[in-house]
């Protein structure tokens, strides 16, 4: 008797058993779904979402933009220097590069022909595959010039690096667009009948990116003179989100007019230490008087822009402790 009520025990102990796990698997197959579905909508979000990053290269630009698997890249920022702590493609954006899988670049935008805009993509050529260089249309007629082309060093050096490697190199004028998976690019200056100036900032390519219905506007290094030719021209650049300002907030730029005219959401400012007073508080002024807000890559390191069909974000990688920064987040 006692040998029959332990075997039938042992048989209700096996079917609670059975049923316990069968409620177990159900519940771990629902949840396994939840967590697929859950990571099919973000994987779904963050490939749909535009991010600029605009880099900390010190006294220069760069800012590397990225959508549904395309890379650009406005500027490389650099100088004259080639020692290790001056390398900008090699030191700050090849790094960036691999720490986010990038390994190849589509589109790099030049604004203009200074070191500190150039130099660091004519280093990045080397280790990384880059697609196409779009430059302004005025450097056009120095390039179709011998003489003049080997007295231009950036230039000239800039169109080797391009037949190395086989990179497609543009020209580009006002109304000239490139399309992405998702996003356009905007060409707003120089116009067709603008040609090349010796003072290179006048040549500066003022770029407007279209994503989300957001617009973001790079302009180089224009100064007041080409603001004002643009306002006079009437180029569409009302209301704009996102201005990376122009000359790293130099007073020479920033008129008042263009700021009332474009009227940004928010400024960036790429700038480093210096000896040219960049940015000039004349020009910050402005900016508070209009109440845009500005950051400043000296201060923030670098500003990250994402933005998606529902919001526009910032996030920076540096945080200001007494006017001293920590240090970043990310590494080679």
């Amino acid at each position: 008797m006692i040998k029959v009520g332990r075997q039938h025990e042992d048989k209700i102990l096996k079917k609670k058993t059975l049923y316990c796990c069968r409620i177990l698997l159900k519940i771990i197959g629902i949840f396994s779904v939840i967590f697929i579905m859950m990571n099919s909508i973000v994987i779904m979000y963050q490939k749909d979402t535009t991010r600029l990053f605009f880099l900390d290269v010190g006294q220069g630009d760069a800012c590397v933009i990225t959508h549904n698997e395309q890379t650009f890249l406005v500027d490389g920022g650099g100088n004259r220097y080639m020692d290790e702590e001056n390398n900008m493609g090699m030191r700050v954006i090849y790094p960036f590069l691999l720490y986010k899988g990038i390994d190849n670049i589509d589109v790099a935008f030049i604004s203009h022909m200074h070191y500190d805009h150039i130099k660091g993509v004519l280093e990045l050529f080397d280790e990384i595959k880059i697609k196409k260089v779009a430059v302004s249309h005025v450097y056009k007629s120095i390039v179709e010039d011998e003489q003049q082309l080997q007295e231009h060093v950036l230039l000239n050096e800039l169109i080797k690096k391009c037949k190395q490697t086989n990179t497609e190199l543009i020209f580009v004028k006002e109304g000239d667009v490139f399309l992405g998976d998702g996003i356009k690019f905007v060409c707003h200056y120089p116009f067709s009948e603008t040609e090349y100036e010796e003072d290179e900032n006048k040549n500066s390519m003022v770029l407007e990116l279209k994503t989300w219905q957001q617009q973001i506007l790079f302009t180089g290094d224009i100064e007041a003179d080409v603001e004002e030719a643009i306002e006079k021209k009437d180029v569409d650049i009302y209301g704009m989100d996102v201005l990376k300002v122009a000359h790293h907030g130099s007073a020479t730029s920033s008129s008042q007019q263009f700021l009332e005219r474009t009227h940004p959401t928010v400024g960036i400012i790429s700038v480093g230490e210096n000896r040219h007073g960049h940015p000039s508080q004349e020009v910050i002024a402005r900016y508070n008087k209009l109440k845009i807000p500005v950051y400043l890559t000296m201060d923030y390191g670098m500003i990250e822009v994402s933005i998606n069909r529902k919001h526009l974000k910032i996030k920076t990688h540096l945080r200001r402790n007494n006017d001293e920064t920590v240090k970043r987040r990310y590494k080679k």
